[in-house]
């Protein structure tokens, strides 16, 4: 694919836009082509199917959520200041059908908002469409009230506009279900408040004391005899838990290389249980000591770290494209999830192989902490208390990338081989 062709993508509105023609749309051009024609299509080519469609709209949505996009922008190909191509009445209706059939309270609101801008589009618009001005304004209806949010108020008043085109159509649901608004919330406090701790820290909406600050110091780290020829530059972002990051680890060359080895073997990530999960998108590949450029990142993990990696896990891959998230979790296990044999991942090292033109950045939720990725650098924390225990202080999490595409690796580093490099502490 040509860099073009890239940047175009990297807008989730013109990727949305395209899935949906490669899908739905040629869909119908395939049932027109069925009649005598001269017309031929590609049948060994994978196109895009419903599926993607839906994944695309739900990057979307997610994207609206965490980084509170206006939908009336978004609907002109306004991505936060990138600009793409405006969307069409169809699309709109299209997009908000599918969060509608979700059936999910917490995205309602976001698929009246569509069917909103679809009519706007379709007032002013000359194309034929296969929906009606009163098909939508049902739907309008029908997704604010569905919606947690205290928005009852909103579909009424659509109701009775919808009512003013339908004058004779008293038996219609919404004339006896909108004759008083009903006012409710079913969200759970907590979760609401776990969600918008998560988004206004992937907004950067961070708030450190400058006592706090003050107290971080940035150095060149020397600690071998290689390093004292290669000096490696480190800073300090956090104090207790200490959370470092490590600068130019890992040059161009060789994330090419391991970009053009993992790229055959990405598959979708999943989560402990080896399951799927929508807290977690993206994709992800193993890739082991036996290759060269893996080696010889695992050694220099091994001298920047100061940790015994000859029981770290495989380098992970991952590639998070639009909307690609992974919600709050903690790298360590539970007891009894861990084998034995190697104990459980006493630290993180997370490699940044690409920058992202927004979003995407690592968010740890009690730190109050925002990493934005930086090609080249990588992450540093420790998981475990001395006493072996989850520090409940790293839970963190993935920001959805709003813009381009996310590269990154991982070695989770285990308590074995580390008995006299960091002893337990006495109890």
């Amino acid at each position: 694919m040509s860099s073009d062709a890239h940047k175009y993508v990297d807008n989730a509105i013109n990727a949305f836009t395209l899935i949906k023609r490669l899908s739905t749309d040629f869909e119908r051009l395939k049932t027109v082509a069925s009649e005598p024609t001269e017309f031929v299509w590609d049948r060994e080519m994978i196109y895009a199917t419903e599926e993607d469609l839906i994944g695309a709209t739900m990057a979307i949505s997610r994207l609206q959520s965490v980084y509170k996009l206006n939908t009336t922008h978004l609907a002109e190909g306004n991505l936060q200041g990138v600009i793409g191509f405006p969307m069409t009445a169809n699309d709109c209706y299209e997009l908000a059908l599918i969060l509608y059939k979700q059936e999910d309270p917490n995205i309602s609101r976001q698929a009246a908002e569509w069917f909103e801008a679809a009519l706007e589009k379709l007032n002013n618009e000359q194309n034929e469409n296969t929906f009606t001005a009163i098909e939508v304004m049902t739907y309008i209806v029908k997704s604010y009230h569905r919606s947690n949010i205290n928005l009852d108020i909103k579909a009424y008043a659509w109701a009775e506009k919808l009512l003013a085109l339908k004058p004779n159509d008293r038996t219609d649901y919404v004339t006896n279900f909108y004759k008083y608004a009903v006012t409710r919330n079913n969200t759970n406090s907590t979760e609401v408040a776990s969600w918008n701790k998560y988004s206004a820290l992937c907004r950067g909406e961070t708030d450190v004391p400058a006592a706090s600050s003050s107290k971080l110091h940035c150095w060149y780290l020397r600690n071998i005899p290689f390093l004292k020829l290669a000096p490696i530059k480190m800073e300090e972002v956090h104090k207790d838990p200490n959370v470092f990051i490590f600068y130019d680890v890992l040059s161009d060359d060789e994330f090419q290389n391991i970009k053009t080895i993992a790229g055959p073997k990405l598959e979708r990530a999943r989560i402990v249980g080896d399951i799927y999960a929508e807290y977690r998108i993206g994709k992800s590949a193993w890739l082991y000591n036996n290759i060269d450029v893996v080696a010889k990142l695992r050694q220099r993990t091994a001298d920047f770290t100061g940790l015994n990696i000859s029981h770290a896990e495989p380098l992970q891959v991952l590639n998070y494209g639009i909307g690609g998230h992974y919600i709050w979790h903690y790298d360590a296990f539970d007891s009894g999830q861990f084998n034995k044999e190697d104990g459980n991942r006493i630290a993180t090292v997370l490699f940044y192989m690409s920058d992202v033109s927004q979003g995407g950045a690592t968010v740890f939720a009690q730190l109050n902490l925002t990493v934005t990725p930086k090609k080249g650098s990588a992450i540093f924390w420790n998981n475990l208390h001395p006493t072996g225990e989850i520090d409940k202080k790293t839970l963190h999490a993935a920001c959805p990338v709003l813009y381009g595409s996310k590269w990154v690796s991982n070695i989770w580093i285990h308590e074995f081989g580390h008995e006299l490099l960091q002893p337990c502490s006495a109890i």
